[in-house]
């Protein structure tokens, strides 16, 4: 179930920074086995952009107080493909270093020397990979290919993309557990999945637990159970018993209060941080936090101990003792580069900096040490400088011969983004990250969206005019790699948000990415529809191939629907509309246009037909799609969603030149039902205004007077509560004029249904009622006599 607990902090751990490399992929940075020898640190394992993998250590300093960082190997960039996962095998001592870079994989012991260079020949990048023994399991953006001792043995087409994976131990063989972007985590063996199970959001990260959680309610091997993450925040685990893959608890940062705090999961790994022989869970997030979760205390809900910020994107986690034997430490990458570490060593135990296995910079410093050190430091940057001086002047150089046609570096205006709705807002998220600070960041949109602000957003914004689009200009103060912004979308309005992105770096230098605002953009996709038990048994649907007659008939056997009305999360049956389209078309192209009018659709479909249900974020509408070759058909209670998926679809189908035929049968009850269901929306809004109004009057009162005890006691508690109010509104800006909107879209919606054109009076007439007179028995009056 989901845990929606308040967070403690209770364990303190110290950041050590330890080493910048070139910018990082997910995945790319571990810990190396525990060595055999007593005493001895482990290594960590790095593969960067450059293609170039490296191991190093940390050992005792001849020359500094505390620790310095010692490499052990680095090999050369063999290719021009950075390095997209980095995985181990093997016990300590005799273990191997894999790294996949494009299709190819290699692997080398932990000395360096090469042991295996294989061509996989597999269609896509590698992505994800795990190694056991001579069989690698290898995912791309769609294909997870199966490799026994360098030989394919099973291949995969996944129904949408492949973010992480990893392996849980079955008979005869390890299995894969493929993390996908359709919300489901799928086990895999060779060419079949075996089972899967599907979560409340994108997967984006998974691994399995090498400890047994207490109150996990699981059995079996350890190796059984599955952490994963999603793409909207959620850590949860999973169970396989060899009979299936079943939901454990679920951590969900909004559910507790964190709003804000819900970035996505890219990685996440178990452990035993302190050494109670309990279980602390590991989690690095998009946003860049850094988390630690304990499973110590009793019941099954975790407890979060740790957390910091790191203001860029944690791409890989990991745990181990890297600077002090006795006590273990959180080793984090960072997508610029950046490899740190939180030690758990209490400040107490730190001793003499020559004694090996120190905590790095601990120790008392002898006579001169510090200013040793600084000299060290200062030197080195004075180094850094000069090589940045002729990296200028060898730029400049370039420049002057081809006339000013070189532009700023590659790697450094590589952009990590991320364009996801985020459904407790009912708004899209934005963020732009590079690998050095951003100066700023240009918006332009040719369509109408709200730019919403975002707690982490410190950024100075400019808007200007832009007809009916938006363009805005945001620049940044403080140094930060990482951009967070929020949209808003209006549905049946679609187009393109551009961003374009310039570092500060010179010379200068601008990327530009696009980001698709689908026709229903506010509609999430659900797992599965109502159940049928639920829905009142009335005449089915029939849809026909080519220029047939559209009629009703026996329901198809399986079909998504039967009826022409839903439960959508109340105790009263919802009627329905439905759309009924047929023509020429394959799978592929209505496919296709489906999935460019709602989000979250597969890009790939397997099997003969499409089903998927949708709820509309805003007001909780329900949409059903169920289509093939040649027949589609779509059902919902909102008229203005059928309305806006016949346009875009036939936009769509005229774009290629195919011809579709469209019915649509209307059922009057749904405008009132909807009018219904927004009315307490709308009173909600309207009441959240007017307390906003009244509360800048009572403050301008209170200040004048110089005291508020003598206001009303309904006046002094929402004093009490400003703060509260105040905080809504500012969250959710705008929601009372995109309800409004809703309104008005309906009523014009049900007069083109009737085949008259609504008068600008009435339109006017309705959004002064809105506006000025509301009330559900005026709005229901309206309609049924403009109607």
């Amino acid at each position: 179930g989901r845990v929606a607990r308040g967070a403690t902090m209770e364990l303190a751990l110290t950041r050590h920074d330890l080493l910048q490399v070139s910018t990082l992929s997910r995945g790319c940075m571990r810990l190396l086995p525990r060595p055999a020898k007593a005493g001895e640190l482990q290594k960590i394992a790095v593969g960067d952009d450059t293609g170039s993998l490296q191991v190093f250590g940390l050992v005792t300093s001849a020359k500094r107080s505390g620790m310095e960082v010692e490499r052990v190997f680095q090999t050369p960039s063999a290719s021009k493909a950075a390095i997209s996962r980095l995985e181990l095998s093997g016990e300590a001592g005799s273990e191997r270093i894999y790294y996949a870079a494009g299709t190819l994989v290699r692997g080398c012991n932990r000395k360096g020397k090469e042991v295996l260079k294989f061509a996989t020949d597999v269609t896509e990048p590698i992505r994800s990979m795990c190694v056991e023994g001579e069989t690698i399991h290898a995912a791309g953006e769609f294909v997870y290919n199966e490799f026994v001792a360098c030989k394919e043995s099973g291949f995969l087409m996944a129904n949408d993309r492949i973010n992480d994976m990893t392996l849980v131990a079955a008979a005869p063989q390890p299995a894969a557990v493929l993390a996908c972007q359709d919300r489901c985590l799928r086990v895999v063996r060779g060419s079949k999945v075996l089972f899967q199970l599907q979560v409340d959001g994108p997967a984006t990260a998974v691994a399995r637990c090498s400890r047994a959680p207490s109150g996990a309610g699981a059995s079996g091997d350890i190796d059984q159970q599955v952490l994963y993450g999603t793409e909207n925040g959620l850590v949860g685990l999973a169970v396989y018993d060899g009979a299936g893959l079943k939901g454990g608890w679920v951590i969900d940062p909004v559910d507790e209060g964190r709003r804000g705090k819900s970035g996505g999961v890219l990685c996440v790994r178990a452990a035993d941080l302190t050494k109670s022989g309990g279980c602390n869970i590991l989690v690095g997030r998009d946003d860049g936090l850094v988390e630690v979760w304990s499973l110590e205390g009793e019941g099954d809900a975790p407890q979060l101990v740790f957390e910091r910020n790191l203001h860029e994107s944690v791409v890989a986690i990991d745990c181990g003792a890297v600077s002090n034997t006795a006590f273990d430490e959180v080793v984090v990458a960072t997508y610029s580069g950046k490899i740190l570490s939180f030690s758990s060593a209490p400040s107490s135990s730190t001793s003499s900096a020559s004694a090996p296995g120190a905590a790095v910079g601990a120790g008392a410093h002898p006579a001169g040490a510090e200013a040793q050190q600084l000299e060290n430091l200062a030197a080195e940057i004075g180094a850094l400088e000069a090589k940045a001086e002729r990296e200028r002047a060898l730029h400049a150089r370039k420049a002057e011969a081809s006339n000013g046609a070189v532009g700023g570096s590659a790697a450094a205006v590589k952009l990590q983004d991320k364009w996801a709705l985020a459904s407790a807002d009912a708004c899209y998220t934005l963020s732009l990250e590079l690998a050095v600070p951003l100066e700023g960041v240009l918006l332009q949109s040719d369509v109408p969206v709200t730019l919403l602000e975002a707690d982490s957003n410190l950024a100075i914004v400019s808007r200007a005019p832009a007809g009916q689009g938006v363009l805005a200009a945001y620049r940044c103060q403080e140094v930060t790699n990482r951009l967070e912004l929020r949209v808003r979308t209006s549905e049946g309005r679609y187009g393109q948000l551009q961003a374009f992105v310039w570092p500060r770096i010179s010379p200068k230098a601008c990327v530009a990415a696009t980001y698709a605002i689908k026709p229903l953009s506010l509609h999430e996709r659900l797992h599965e529809p109502p159940p049928t038990a639920e829905r009142p048994v009335m005449s089915s649907l029939r849809c026909v191939r080519g220029r047939g007659r559209l009629s009703s008939g026996p329901k198809r056997a399986g079909a998504l629907w039967d009826t022409t009305a839903f439960l959508v999360g109340q105790s009263l049956r919802s009627p329905s509309l439905r759309r009924r389209i047929s023509g020429t078309f394959t799978l592929g192209e209505i496919h296709s246009w489906v999935s460019a009018c709602l989000p979250g659709v597969p890009a790939r479909l397997q099997g003969e037909r499409g089903e998927f249900a949708f709820r509309n974020l805003l007001v909780g509408t329900l949409l059903l799609c169920d289509y093939g070759p040649g027949d589609a058909a779509f059902a919902s209670d909102s008229l203005t969603t059928l309305a806006i998926a016949k346009e875009a679809l036939a936009k769509e189908a005229t774009a290629r030149k195919v011809q579709l035929k469209i019915a649509l049968d209307a059922n009057e009850e749904t405008v009132p039902a909807l009018l219904e269901r927004v009315d307490p929306l709308l009173r909600h809004q309207h009441s959240l205004h007017h307390k906003v109004l009244l509360l800048d009057s009572l403050r301008e009162v209170a200040t004048q007077e110089g005291e508020s005890a003598f206001f009303a006691p309904e006046y002094a508690a929402l004093l009490g509560d400003e703060a509260a109010v105040r905080r809504e509104l500012k969250e959710h800006p705008a929601r009372l004029e995109l309800l409004h909107q809703v309104v008005t879209d309906l009523f014009v919606d049900q007069q083109k249904v009737r085949a008259c054109a609504p008068s600008p009076g009435a339109v006017s007439g309705l959004q002064r009622l809105l506006a000025e007179a509301y009330s559900l028995p005026a709005l229901l009056a309206f309609f049924r006599e403009r109607g």
